[in-house]
């Protein structure tokens, strides 16, 4: 599963962190998974979040 996400945000990566934080919105909503995993895939600080 946490190949899929990672293929879905391949742009998310590059971008700065306003992004990926809306992208983490975004797949919690659709996965319903929790904000601390999708912040480590996306490589940003979960008390930033």
């Amino acid at each position: 599963m946490e190949r899929d996400i990672l293929k879905k945000s391949e742009g998310v990566l590059r971008e700065g962190v306003e992004v990926k934080y809306a992208s983490i919105d975004k797949l919690r909503e659709q996965h319903k998974l929790p904000a601390a995993k999708l912040c480590n895939l996306l490589s940003v600080a979960q008390s930033g979040y």
